[in-house]
C-alpha cells in the first residue's frame, strides 16, 4: 500500500468519516420516524434490533480511531485495510454475539413466572444487546478468541498425558445404587495444548 492510503492521517480521516456517518444515520433515524431510512432499515429486521448493527459498527470505529492515536509513533500501514473494514467486522461480530445471547447461551431480559409476574413477561432486552454489540465491536479480537475457544472445546481432540486421544467434551448419564439417574459432563485436557 503506497501513497495516500499508507498514511496514518488518511486512516484517521476515513474513520472520522465513518463516525460522522454513523452519527448522521442515528440522528436522521431518530428524528425522522417516517423517513425512507425506516423502510430500508426497520427498527427490528426480523428479530434483530437495528441498534445492534449500529453499536457494533460504533465500537469498531472507536477502537480503530484509538489504534491510530495509540500507534502514532510506530504506525504500520499494513494494517490499513483492517482499519477500513472495521465497521463491517464490528457489525458482523455484533450479530454473532446477539445470536449467541438469543440462543440462550446467556439469558438476558427475561423474568421468570412468579406471583408478581404470572405470565413471565419479558423485560426490554435491546439496551443490553446494544451494550453487548458495542463491546464486541470494540474488542472484537477478544470475542474471536472466545469463539475460538468454544469451538476448540466442542470440535477439537485433546491428548491425554499418556498420548491417548479423547474427544472433549463428553456427556452421559450415571445410575446410582438407589436407581436414580444423574447427568454428567466432562471436559478432558485443553484442546490446543493437550494438557490436563
Amino acid at each position: 500500500m503506497n501513497g495516500l492510503f499508507a498514511k496514518r492521517g488518511f486512516v484517521v480521516f476515513v474513520e472520522v468519516v465513518y463516525l460522522l456517518g454513523l452519527f448522521a444515520i442515528a440522528v436522521y433515524y431518530i428524528e425522522s420516524p417516517t423517513s425512507w431510512l425506516h423502510e430500508i432499515l426497520p427498527s427490528t429486521p426480523g428479530s434483530l434490533p437495528a441498534g445492534v448493527l449500529w453499536f457494533g459498527a460504533l465500537g469498531a470505529v472507536i477502537i480503530s480511531l484509538s489504534g491510530t492515536f495509540d500507534h502514532r509513533n510506530d504506525w504500520d500501514p499494513t494494517w490499513n485495510l483492517w482499519h477500513f473494514t472495521r465497521p463491517l467486522i464490528g457489525m458482523s461480530l455484533a450479530i454473532i454475539a446477539w445470536l449467541a445471547f438469543q440462543a440462550g447461551i446467556l439469558a438476558v431480559g427475561s423474568t421468570p413466572p412468579g406471583p408478581g409476574n404470572p405470565q413471565g413477561v419479558t423485560a426490554p432486552t435491546n439496551y443490553l444487546f446494544y451494550l453487548i454489540a458495542f463491546v464486541v465491536g470494540y474488542r472484537e479480537q477478544v470475542f474471536r478468541e472466545v469463539i475460538k475457544r468454544v469451538g476448540d472445546v466442542i470440535l477439537m481432540r485433546s491428548t491425554n498425558d499418556d498420548g491417548s486421544g479423547t474427544t472433549a467434551p463428553t456427556t452421559g448419564a450415571e445410575t446410582s445404587s438407589d436407581g436414580s439417574t444423574t447427568s454428567t459432563t466432562s471436559v478432558t485436557g485443553h484442546p490446543s495444548t493437550g494438557s490436563g
